[in-house]
């Protein structure tokens, strides 16, 4: 039988209180830990990944090095480049059309990411909001296509 190991994603780390801190560190050095109802995980085969967006240079005064000495790896990502972004952006695009083409029949089969949105991505460090724009402009372009789709659906279930 083989044993599958398990992920645990902690996200933005650097938010995390000096208790918060102390737990992991004392999770990363015994390696197990007991609850609040006195029931104990042993953490052997997880893999746990701690993502921030501190700057690289200014970890030490966010992680004491007691912590820092127990990741196995450390890793540092670079913001995207305009070309990787606007990639996304059709990517993306293309990903909610072909989910939009599939539902909606009266929404044209022709259409491409760059009839829907136009995004100077140049603008914007933040993935989330280049997605919350793609939505946003897709909402926009479609929105009565979709709508009276539906609504002819519904008075045709009457």
């Amino acid at each position: 039988m083989h044993s599958r190991s398990k992920v645990i994603l902690i996200d933005e780390f650097e938010k995390a209180s000096k208790s918060v801190y102390h737990f992991f560190l004392q999770l990363l050095e015994e390696g197990k830990f007991t609850d609040s109802l006195g029931r104990e995980y042993d953490l052997n085969k997880y893999i746990i990944v701690f993502t921030s967006n501190m700057p690289k240079e200014k970890i030490g005064e966010y992680l004491p090095p007691e912590l820092r000495s127990r990741f196995s790896y450390k890793c540092a990502f670079w913001p995207l480049s305009s070309e990787d972004k606007n990639k996304y952006v059709e990517f993306r695009t293309q990903h909610y059309l072909d989910k939009i083409k599939l539902v909606c029949k009266t929404v044209d089969k022709d259409l491409k990411p760059s009839d829907v949105v136009n995004i100077d991505v140049v603008q914007y460090s933040n993935m989330r909001d280049i997605n919350s724009e793609i939505m946003r402009q897709i909402t926009e372009k479609l929105y009565s296509q979709i709508i009276d789709e539906n609504a002819l659906e519904s008075i045709k279930d009457e």
